[in-house]
């Protein structure tokens, strides 16, 4: 160990983390093994990081907590005899450590090139969408891009549209144009997802913007949004009305369908929550331990391995049922940590000058949003991007009483 920090001291381990940082945000939209690969580049700052803190005596809730679910993943894989399909799963866990070597190292940065981190998303996520929309054009069922499906897909775009629309909102230049076809790309690859939770999450978000704006007073801000919010609704509307074919999602089609008994407007989740109801069931009669510990990572899988679901569908279904009431307690924990600082950047005043972090807050909402549709911190496309955005938030704390300069186009923290 003294021989690694050694090492990383004499390379500036704090730049060495930036890099990995930026890296891993270009994963999240092209790559899962990418992704992979940086959660184990990242590992040995992890160390650091929680040395230094221990012997600091500087380790804050979340970090505990995020220890607190990685030790109770690692418990539920090898207390599980005969659970193959939660080995597979460990680096999920670890993903979600980088967190904490990330906020850390990102808060020590004296200059974060701020711009870069903007360039990264807006691009690959406009390029993402476009491999999106064209694999759907090609006859696809549903859009998806360099990997995952289609849920993968909707996931980093929630992530990324709302920093795109942050970015878009505030910008003056002629680049405008560009971020605003960006989040054009995006909304329209989401939309080809099909994706009910993404959709809403969206639609949400840009609620919350135009009412953000109309408590914050400011009138040409207001008009500009709710130009974008209401066109968005309006063009969305009109078309899930007179041109999608899928009674899911048509409320015309909804109606039509609504006295047919093989209809199903859940997709089959129903069926997923009963299991859920029947497992948690038997386990509080005949196996309390279960409950309490649960059945280990990808629990779906090794209890219903017949099921053409590989997941609970939703984040909180999955982890009671995975890592039983004590993961339960410590996630939602991590959510009413994440979510209070996500609100307190949503109404701070200072996201009018710094507009990123703005956008930054709005994923975090997406994210939350999101969770109750599918897994986010046990996945590793949700993980990372909770990663990132509790990175840029926790920055936006420790630096937002620095001067902060914006305004050329690199975040300078001048000390």
């Amino acid at each position: 160990m003294n021989r690694l920090k050694i090492l990383t001291n004499k390379l500036n381990s704090t730049k060495i983390t930036t890099w990995i940082f930026y890296v891993f945000i270009i994963s999240i939209f092209v790559s899962n093994a990418l992704l992979q690969i940086c959660a184990v580049l990242i590992i040995p700052f992890i160390f650091l990081t929680l040395k230094e803190k221990y012997h600091r005596n500087s380790f804050n809730k979340l970090d505990i907590l995020i220890l607190l679910l990685f030790t109770s993943s690692v418990i539920s894989i090898f207390t599980i005899p005969t659970n193959e399909y939660s080995l597979r799963d460990l680096p999920v866990p670890l993903l979600l450590l980088s967190t904490i070597a990330f906020s850390y190292h990102l808060q020590n940065a004296k200059e974060l090139k701020f711009i870069i981190i903007v360039r990264i998303i807006i691009i690959t996520a406009s390029i993402t969408s476009v491999i999106g929309i064209a694999r759907f054009a090609n006859g696809l069922e549903r859009s998806y891009a360099f990997y995952g499906g289609y849920t993968t897909l909707a996931n980093i775009l929630v992530f990324s549209i709302t920093i795109s629309l942050g970015w878009f909102i505030y910008l003056k230049s002629w680049s405008k144009f560009l971020v605003f076809l960006s989040v054009a790309l995006q909304a329209s690859a989401i939309w080809f997802t099909f994706s009910r939770g993404a959709i809403i999450a969206v639609v949400l978000i840009i609620l919350t913007v135009t009412f953000i704006h109309f408590i914050k007073g400011s009138k040409k801000r207001l008009l500009q949004t709710n130009l974008l919010a209401f066109i968005s609704i309006l063009v969305i509307g009109l078309f899930v009305l007179f041109k999608a074919e899928d009674p899911r999602i048509n409320p015309i089609l909804i109606l039509k369908e609504i006295n047919n008994e093989d209809f199903d407007v859940t997709s089959g989740r129903a069926s997923v929550y009963n299991d859920a109801k029947q497992v948690l069931t038997k386990s509080l009669y005949s196996n309390p331990l279960r409950l309490l510990f649960g059945y280990g990572m990808r629990s779906r899988n090794s209890l219903f391995p017949e099921s053409r679901f590989t997941s609970w569908e939703s984040e909180y279904t999955e982890i009671i049922i995975s890592q039983g009431v004590i993961g339960l307690i410590i996630i939602i924990s991590i959510y009413v940590i994440f979510f209070k600082k996500v609100i307190r950047l949503l109404r701070s005043y200072e996201y009018q000058t710094q507009p990123i972090f703005f956008g930054f807050a709005l994923s975090g909402v997406g994210l939350w949003l999101f969770s109750f549709f599918g897994s986010q911190l046990f996945s590793f496309t949700g993980g990372a991007c909770f990663a990132v955005i509790f990175s840029m938030i926790e920055f936006y704390e420790t630096s937002g009483e620095k001067s902060i300069n914006f305004s050329e186009n690199i975040l300078l923290i001048n000390e």
